[in-house]
């Protein structure tokens, strides 16, 4: 019997899925990150997909600050449903339904970890869809809904295990904290340590703090990656400078912000044979 994600299911060929897809616009100047919580059953030939919840996040690079769309949610009415046919390569661990293939996230780490000679770029990458996906559940984030939380600190559990705390403090800068305790969202990745951002009104400011994101690959394939953003500075919220990357106590690598700028927000390399939408 064919699962995907292999999880415990109420019925044969049933399940949970996390389907995460990225657009970006003709002119590159916003990327759009979307991730949808849904069960699944299986019917050979066809998948059925029930999303229940959908959490949204855009970054536009022409307009200030560069970051400006904010999240948001969508709850899905109960019946809601999609049907494709489909094909698994167990080989490849790719799922194909509809017009989209689809590609588990631990094969992904797996092969950046064991083939990539710019790991260290690629992970970031990796881990920067762990970070806004975590912050797509914070109503209106980037917006003018983030003043809720002044004063207000609030905790968000993570769809797999553990927690983040987020606390806004302080004017002129105003700081922003992201606390993660054994955070995740998603089997390839958990979170420990602490990010913070320190910002005037008009996104100009610095980054701070360190995060361990433990990896997870095929098997029993796992590795530390520390990242330190002692050295990044904000300019209309976008980050520029280097993130201090370090893979099981290694070799420091620094690794340049400008790959997160929208229209240099490339996952190309890492979302390979389908760079448009990925899920795990």
């Amino acid at each position: 019997k064919q699962r995907w994600p292999a999880c415990p299911a109420a019925v044969e060929n049933s399940g949970m899925i996390a389907i995460m897809h990225a657009t970006d616009d003709d002119d590159a100047t916003e990327i759009a990150i979307v991730l949808t919580r849904a069960t699944y059953l299986i019917e050979d030939p066809n998948i059925t997909i029930y999303p229940y919840i959908e959490y949204a996040h855009a970054y536009k690079s022409n307009s200030s600050p560069a970051t400006s769309s904010g999240a948001s949610q969508k709850d899905f009415e109960e019946g809601t449903s999609e049907t494709h046919s489909f094909t698994i390569n167990d080989v490849d661990a790719e799922l194909t339904y509809g017009t989209h293939t689809y590609k588990r996230m631990d094969h992904i780490c797996d092969r950046i970890m064991t083939d990539s000679v710019t790991k260290e770029q690629d992970m970031m990458r990796m881990y920067e869809l762990t970070i806004i996906t975590s912050q797509v559940k914070i109503e209106n984030f980037s917006g003018g809904g983030m003043i809720s939380y002044f004063g207000n600190p609030s905790t968000f559990k993570g769809i797999r295990a553990g927690t983040y705390a987020l606390s806004v403090s302080g004017f002129g800068p105003t700081t922003t904290t992201f606390d993660y305790d054994n955070y995740s969202d998603h089997s390839y990745m958990t979170l420990n340590g602490v990010q913070t951002s320190s910002s005037s009104s008009g996104g100009d400011g610095s980054m701070g703090g360190t995060v361990d994101a433990i990896v997870t690959g095929i098997g029993a394939n796992s590795w530390n990656v520390n990242i330190d953003y002692s050295s990044i500075t904000l300019a209309a919220t976008l980050p520029f400078g280097t993130y201090a990357v370090t893979i099981d106590s290694g070799s420091t690598i620094d690794v340049d912000a400008v790959i997160f700028t929208p229209g240099s927000f490339d996952f190309t390399g890492i979302l390979d044979p389908d760079p448009a939408t990925w899920s795990f």
